[in-house]
């Protein structure tokens, strides 16, 4: 179901020009009045959005990005070539509008309409509202307005010599309000208090204005200031499902494989599935909200599962038994619990309180106490985890923020003691433990490139030569004896020197490139991690100590994450491309874990959710506590109404945007995860710049420019030339001159 947007009735009311993403980019259209096909006018792959007609219902205004900065053009009703009428290379124009008599142009010059969301309608390149005199061939401008903030979507009543506009000038909420043609003062027209005036719009000459303010449409008399809201009422059946079944095998947010290495979590869609580790086929559900599961981990018994989830409220802990599904609220605090990871022994769950604490609670009576409490460096829903616990279960290492914002990494006792071993200037990150617990190995950053690092945890005794040449005389049995003695190293206790740990850190592989998500084997003895050595990423191994001896795992060139072995240390799993996989570490053999999963999906519910989390997210992790003087609280009573009427991604992001807005916070955007094409054919970019005036007027395509190093300057292409035909076809006014190359390349 694609977006028909911002309609405009043409002067003489027999046309309907809208934009629509019926072909994955917004072009513009034209429909009769009364209804019936509609005809596309414009067919570049850029977006093209149409914002005034002609005053001979004609031809039409539309702004578009086509040769990288948001310009005007005009095109013909029965489409052609479009003329470009504005030219500036380094800013955007747009909201192009004519006067009634076609002598002016007004348009908009800057960034405001990336950020037409924002409450203050300011960002730091400021709008300004231009008229342009088309009356000579110089085509001169002069600049209306010139304000800190944004001023919009000029309209113009020519009677009356004034241009009406959106601005915010008191940093409260966009209003209504007009300049002289030449000039001038400008005087506010409207006085909202509630919400901004948005997409000023008016009739052909001006005389009535309409615009959009807390999601209603308005009138305004700009001659009485009398405003009017637009009754509207519409009745129709829903365009499409609001509910799909499906059946899913990707993408993976997060996986868990069981300590007994027979099964495997999975959440994928916001649930918990599991399914086994061999020979699956269908993978069985577990929850079944539409609310966001995550993070989840298998207990030590191999069958009890930990996860969080905020279908109450705000992220809490839950359990539930793999095989019967029954589940448990295990926390209930007021704050953000996040990412539950049990301890090797079943006696405890660490997870995240809020942005500053880890809890340690005791599984088996509930009881829990802050275990450590700081600057923690982690965002709760990022797919990474910060902590980690050691074999015996008696210490876990974190990162920890510092105090000028580095990154390093910690421990802490289980009875207390917290201590921060690496000390190392930059961002440390993803501590683990070593099988035997005698080393710690993160990533860090040196030099701006990302590393695996190791720090022994106790100093390596010093052999000297004579000791080790005294060994080759040592009897085979005493040997033996000894290596029996060191067999199950996971049985010794975790022990630690803190004495000058840091002095013990050091790079645990000697890379010319970067390299992360770092696992080392249960024996020691070699890395498993990620690196795009040869330009791709791909999974590699090498040694611990010695020589390295590098061996490429992976040939898939595809983006991998989430290295884990299994128990066992006999299999290596990981993410690649939303699918799970995995290799034998004996043989080097990788497949993939194919399984089905099944489930229906309620779009109107994942718009709540993904409303209601990202409304706290804000609210958890916003820098201003006191959201800039706005209350928080309020803000989400004031758009969650409009939920009930949201039918499509693109209206959701526009909803989130104006959410977003009010905070009037900069770098701050709503992106959609969309499904595109697999393959899609762009407009070939020539690099020649046509002499529009000669093409409106003359019907020659006259070369104005050409940019160097492009395509058509690497073919010898001239300025002054002129383009009589594209590959046998003759080129004119009447035809779309962008369309005789779509996806065409520099030898072509």
């Amino acid at each position: 179901m694609r977006e028909d947007i911002q309609p405009h009735y043409s002067p003489d009311g027999n046309w309907i020009m809208f934009n629509s993403r019926r072909f994955d980019n917004y072009d513009v259209f034209i429909m009769p009045a009364t209804g019936g096909e509609a005809r596309q006018v414009t067919f570049h792959t850029a977006d093209d959005f149409g914002s005034g007609w002609f005053p001979n219902s004609d031809s039409v205004l539309f702004y578009s990005e086509r040769d990288g900065r948001s310009d005007i053009f005009k095109t013909s009703v029965n489409g052609g070539t479009a003329i470009k009428l504005t030219t500036d290379h380094l800013e955007r124009e747009y909201d192009g509008k004519i006067s009634a008599d076609g002598r002016y142009m007004l348009f908009s010059n800057g960034s405001g309409i990336s950020r037409w969301w924002r409450r203050d309608l300011r960002t730091a390149a400021n709008t300004d509202i231009y008229l342009q005199d088309r009356s000579n061939k110089q085509f001169t401008s002069i600049r209306l307005t010139d304000h800190p903030n944004h001023e919009i979507s000029p309209v113009v009543n020519q009677s009356r010599n004034e241009v009406y506009f959106v601005a915010n000038y008191d940093n409260s909420w966009a209003q209504v309000y007009k300049v002289p043609m030449n000039g001038g003062d400008v005087a506010k027209l409207t006085d909202f208090t509630d919400d901004g005036v948005q997409w000023l719009n008016s009739t052909p000459s001006g005389s009535l204005l309409v615009f959009e303010q807390g999601f209603k449409i308005w009138t305004l008399d700009p001659v009485t200031g009398k405003t009017a809201q637009v009754p509207i009422t519409i009745t129709t059946d829903e365009r499409g499902n609001l509910a799909s079944r499906k059946v899913l095998d990707n993408p993976i947010q997060w996986y868990s494989v069981s300590p007994d290495n027979k099964k495997i979590a999975v959440v994928m869609h916001g649930e918990v599935f599991v399914l086994p580790a061999e020979d699956a086929v269908d993978a069985r559900r577990i929850t079944t909200t539409p609310a966001r599961e995550h993070h989840v981990a298998w207990g030590s018994d191999s069958k009890t599962l930990f996860y969080c989830s905020d279908r109450e409220g705000d992220y809490a802990i839950y359990s539930a038994d793999a095989a019967t599904g029954v589940e448990k609220r295990l926390t209930n605090s007021t704050e953000a619990e996040m990412k539950p990871l049990p301890s090797p022994d079943g006696k405890y769950l660490a997870f995240y309180r809020g942005p500053d604490k880890i809890i340690r609670y005791e599984i088996a009576t509930g009881k829990e106490e802050v275990w450590i409490e700081g600057g923690l460096h982690d965002f709760s829903l990022e797919e990474t985890m910060e902590f980690a616990w050691s074999h015996d279960s008696k210490w876990l290492a974190y990162t920890m923020v510092g105090p000028t914002y580095e990154s390093d990494i910690s421990v802490a006792s289980i009875d207390g003691r917290k201590e921060n071993i690496s000390r190392f200037a930059g961002y440390n990150f993803r501590p683990l433990f070593s099988a035997d617990g005698k080393m710690v190995y993160f990533t860090g950053t040196l030099y701006d490139q990302t590393e695996t690092f190791k720090i022994n945890l106790t100093d390596e005794p010093l052999e000297f030569f004579e000791s080790s040449l005294d060994s080759l005389f040592v009897p085979k049995s005493a040997k033996d004896t000894t290596k029996a003695s060191k067999s199950d190293k996971k049985s010794e206790p975790v022990q630690i020197n803190f004495d000058a740990i840091e002095k013990r850190r050091s790079r645990a592989l000697t890379l010319t490139g970067e390299n992360r998500w770092p696992v080392l084997t249960s024996d020691g003895k070699k890395f498993y991690f990620v690196a795009s050595l040869l330009g791709k990423s791909e999974i590699w191994s090498a040694n611990s100590e010695g020589e390295l001896e590098l061996k490429q795992i992976t040939t898939s060139g595809k983006a991998k994450s989430h290295l884990t072995l299994n128990a066992e240390g006999k299999r290596l799993y990981y993410l690649e491309d939303g699918k799970l996989k995995n290799f034998a570490i004996s043989d080097g053999k990788s497949e993939t874990v194919s399984f089905k999963a099944a489930m229906e999906i309620d779009d109107l519910a994942n718009y709540r959710q993904k409303f209601f989390e990202s409304w706290r997210m804000l609210k958890n992790y916003f820098y201003d506590s006191k959201f800039r003087g706005i209350s928080w609280e309020a803000t989400r009573a004031k758009y969650e109404p409009v939920l009930a009427h949201i039918r499509t991604a693109e209206e959701f992001r526009n909803l989130m945007l104006e959410l977003m807005g009010e905070l009037r916070g900069s770098h701050m955007d709503y992106v959609l995860e969309e499904s595109k094409p697999a393959e899609t054919i762009n407009s070939g970019y020539t690099g020649i710049e046509l002499d529009f005036g000669s093409v409106e007027y003359d019907n020659a395509f006259r070369i104005a420019s050409v940019m160097p190093q492009s395509p058509a300057a690497l073919a010898g292409v001239k300025a002054g030339e002129f383009i009589n035909a594209i590959n046998g076809q003759k080129v004119s006014r009447t035809e779309d001159f962008e369309s005789c190359w779509p996806g065409k390349l520099a030898n072509e």
